[in-house]
């Protein structure tokens, strides 16, 4: 009988980056994690938070990539400015900036999404940040939809 040898495939995915995402000085409670995966052609990204406020009347919360490199303390009126302004590549208007996600949907205060974006590749985020916005983006005011104040940050960084 002869022997059959299996040949492992190599994965379409492969983890690339993490992000540890907390929440600043009005919600330091927030705590989750992004995880993004390199494609062919894009970047697939899975989120999930814990603690997100319950306040927000619709459950949806802003979710963007921001060019700033570091997240910051997190305090006073203007948390996560560190963070700077939205990931734009390409210089186009919001809501079509390379760093503007789909906005995250809470249940209780847990999210969890899972979803792709050809709008970059792995190495044009590496070194960014994340940032989880109080409430729904507009999809249409500039320069972040008014999404509002900047509950949550997590810096995007290599993975171990």
């Amino acid at each position: 009988m002869k022997k059959r040898i299996i040949r492992e495939k190599k994965p379409l995915t492969m983890l690339f980056a993490v992000a540890d995402i907390r929440g600043g000085e009005k919600y330091p409670d927030i705590k989750g994690k992004a995880k993004f995966y390199s494609l062919r052609n894009g970047v697939f990204i899975s989120i999930e938070i814990e603690n997100l406020p319950r306040e927000n009347k619709n459950n949806f919360f802003g979710l963007h990539i921001h060019e700033g490199n570091i997240c910051g303390e997190g305090k006073g009126d203007n948390p996560f400015s560190e963070a700077g302004g939205h990931h734009n590549l390409e210089g186009d208007k919001h809501p079509q900036h390379t760093g503007d996600l789909p906005m995250i949907y809470s249940n209780n205060g847990y999210a969890y999404m899972e979803f792709y974006t050809d709008r970059y590749e792995a190495k044009d985020i590496l070194n960014n940040t994340i940032i989880v916005h109080e409430n729904m983006d507009d999809l249409k005011t500039e320069p972040a939809g008014n999404s509002g104040e900047r509950i949550a940050c997590g810096e995007i960084k290599v993975s171990q």
